[in-house]
């Protein structure tokens, strides 16, 4: 990792101004973080980037495999981004498809960009992300054989009901509001399509991190 160069800022005073801003507020970070730590926008930017990256370090060395016997995971799909060009058309090269599940019992969640939406790719996601005996609660097709891999599948069509009529432990409206939630927070930060899996993995960081301060410092310091 390479920290930047030029103002001599202590880095806890840094991280300090960062951090605050780093968490999940409504209100802008970047011009905070300016005020309070007395630094360039140039550095504010560098030591942003560089908190990102160091967050997604952190998720790939700490990742917890979610759910397990007993537990309910549900997974969906979702368009985080839908640019348009040439009168308002959207243009599928620039949407880009996350894949996530979460865990009812504990709320631990994954997050995926993913390329395609196939059933290879799909049950790849999961069986990186879930234990096995879990049972997994999806709306889609394309999710069909999960059996196979020692998981309990359960469906609902979305086009019909968003909850199993007969059945109301059926249902994905947990993940519904964890795109609820990731969504808006992207927009605030911006979803350009070369750094939004950057701010997909610090909104992860922070869901799974309380303590967002704590965390960052032992990350910054297993450089």
């Amino acid at each position: 990792m390479i920290y930047p160069q030029g103002k001599c800022v202590p880095i806890l005073e840094i991280v300090a101004s960062t951090t605050p801003s780093f968490n999940i507020r409504v209100v802008p970070g970047f011009c905070i973080t300016r005020a309070e730590s007395g630094v360039s926008r140039k550095t504010v930017n560098k030591w942003f980037r560089v908190l990102r990256a160091k967050s997604k370090e952190y998720l790939d060395e700490h990742r917890d495999i979610v759910g397990g016997r007993g537990m309910t995971v549900e997974i969906d799909e979702s368009v985080l981004t839908k640019r348009k060009y040439n009168r308002g058309r959207l243009s599928a090269n620039n949407q880009v498809w996350a894949v996530g599940g979460i865990c009812r019992e504990n709320k631990i969640f994954f997050l995926e960009l993913v390329e395609k939406r196939d059933r290879a790719t799909l049950h790849d996601i999961i069986l990186e992300n879930v234990a096995p005996e879990t049972i997994i609660t999806t709306d889609r097709r394309a999710y069909n054989g999960l059996e196979t891999y020692g998981y309990e599948h359960r469906t609902v069509n979305h086009s019909q009901n968003f909850v199993d009529p007969g059945d109301w432990e059926i249902h994905t409206q947990g993940i519904e509001i964890l795109w609820g939630k990731l969504k808006p927070y992207l927009r605030r930060k911006g979803t350009h399509k070369a750094s939004i899996d950057s701010y997909v993995r610090e909104f992860e960081f922070k869901r799974h991190n309380p303590n967002v301060f704590a965390t960052i410092i032992e990350a910054l310091k297993a450089e």
